[in-house]
């Protein structure tokens, strides 16, 4: 039993391995920012607050990416302003914005109507939302206080580790029953004496 349990760890470190190093990110992402302080230009209109966006992006990290629309889906947003996003390879940093650019260390224009989110550590496992401005029609920019990112898992990682767990599972039920199996054969039989006999 202890062979095939060593057999299972060593699947399973091949495994994570190779979907942890593949360069081909994917995140679902959920941010809310609020708690809106003036930066500077005039204070009316106020900005919207919350600001809430759930989108997935999916990218290469292996080099810098201008801004696109490529990869990117918005499934809710509650500002009209255009979306696109920049990433940064040296910094691992995603800019969802209106108008980002990637010239180091990358940034957004701050053009009326339009908003700006900083996610850092983008091709981890934790990528979290690290600034988050609004441009009111005015060109007054607002700066959040308060921002959150929830991380959706991917569906196909679930099922993965599922997988994993069930198949790790399976083959030590196996191996337990495989291996009671010639304990009991190998106990020796007396014939012509009863149970309770002594």
């Amino acid at each position: 039993m202890r062979n095939k349990l060593a057999a299972m760890v060593a699947i399973v470190m091949l495994i994570v391995p190779t979907v942890g190093h593949a360069t081909l990110i994917s995140h679902t992402l959920d941010i809310t920012a609020s708690n809106f302080v003036l930066i500077f230009g005039g204070s009316l209109p106020p900005p919207v607050s919350p600001l809430m966006i759930d989108f997935t992006v999916t990218l290469d990290n292996a080099g810098d990416i201008s801004p696109t629309t490529t990869g990117l889906t918005v499934h809710s947003f509650n500002l009209l302003d255009a979306v696109q996003f920049t990433y940064n390879h040296s910094s691992d940093l995603l800019i969802l914005a209106s108008v980002p650019f990637v010239s180091p260390p990358g940034g957004c224009v701050n053009l009326p109507n339009t908003f700006c989110i900083f996610i850092s550590n983008f091709s981890t496992a934790v990528p979290f939302a690290s600034l988050a401005n609004q441009t009111t029609s005015s060109g007054g920019v607002w700066s959040a206080q308060a921002i959150s990112t929830r991380v959706v898992p991917e569906p196909g990682t679930l099922e993965l580790a599922l997988s994993i767990a069930l198949a790790a599972f399976g083959f030590s039920q196996r191996g337990s029953i495989s291996d009671a199996e010639p304990l009991a054969e190998s106990r020796p039989r007396r014939a012509g004496i009863a149970p309770d006999a002594r």
